[in-house]
């Protein structure tokens, strides 16, 4: 099992906001997690929708951890 690296996207919000706030990166990065967390809903909304097999497992923080993977 491949460990996810550690993005910002990734970090606590309190943490993540804490140590971005004024930097370049803050709108960057918020930008994702915003993105993010509309593929998963469009995700978990589409499966429902579809009454397709269930997504086995996909919390929103299992989706943060793969595009971490993804994007390394």
């Amino acid at each position: 099992m491949l460990t996810p690296p550690s993005l910002p996207w990734t970090w606590p919000e309190n943490f993540r906001r804490s140590v971005l706030k004024g930097t370049e990166l803050e709108k960057v990065v918020e930008s994702k997690v915003k993105r993010i967390s509309m593929e998963y809903e469009t995700i978990v909304k589409t499966n429902k929708q579809e009454e397709a097999e269930e997504i086995n497992g996909l919390t929103y923080e299992n989706y943060v951890d793969a595009s971490a993977v993804v994007a390394r």
